[in-house]
């Protein structure tokens, strides 16, 4: 377990050059199912439904196949989901990568990803000037210019920045389309 201060030099390092864009997708031909479950951050092990899971979840990935995770509450969806975006930076997508989820349920990602691995994960939450300081010193590393700006809705202007949050959580920043239900009484 990293301590405050260790992760925060950690996560602050610039990552390399290399690093800064993701490798093409492997081929499809070079996906392995996993016969048993890989050992993560903790000692924590998938149970056998999850590593069907995570096989059939990486499966499609490498297929460029959409997929979803739907089943009963509390059998793992969340670990497996985890584990997944583990696996996709291990086989070099740095991300990062966008969860949005109900604001109740933020808080258990965040103990899922920092249970399961050790990525950044930034939650993305908060007013206007909280936003403001997580895109400003959690979001990306400050003055380094690499391609187009993932995610253009962040607002994270004109320079070109390395992403620092691996896994950014969201519950929309409260965003409502303006076609809901709610926006229509």
């Amino acid at each position: 377990m990293f301590s405050g201060r260790c992760r925060f030099r950690r996560f602050n390092a610039l990552p390399p050059k290399s690093a800064w864009r993701p490798g093409p997708r492997p081929a499809p031909s070079t996906w392995r199912k996993h016969a048993e479950s890989p050992v993560y951050k903790n000692d924590n092990i998938l149970r056998s439904y999850q590593l069907d899971g995570l096989n059939w979840l990486t499966y499609c990935w490498y297929n460029r196949r959409s997929s979803m995770l739907a089943d009963e509450m509390g059998l793992g969806k969340t670990a497996q989901t985890v584990v997944t975006i583990q696996h996709l930076v291990d086989v070099g997508f740095r991300g990062p990568f966008l969860i949005v989820a109900p604001l109740s349920t933020l808080p258990h990602w965040q103990r899922e990803f920092e249970g399961w691995t050790d990525l950044n994960v930034v939650l993305y939450h908060g007013d206007v000037e909280s936003r403001r300081i997580i895109r400003q010193y959690e979001w990306q590393y400050d003055g380094v210019k690499v391609g187009p700006s993932a995610w253009p809705w962040l607002s994270c202007g004109p320079r070109k920045r390395s992403h620092r949050a691996i896994v950014l959580l969201s519950s929309g920043c409260g965003r409502a389309s303006h076609t809901s239900s709610s926006s229509r009484r």
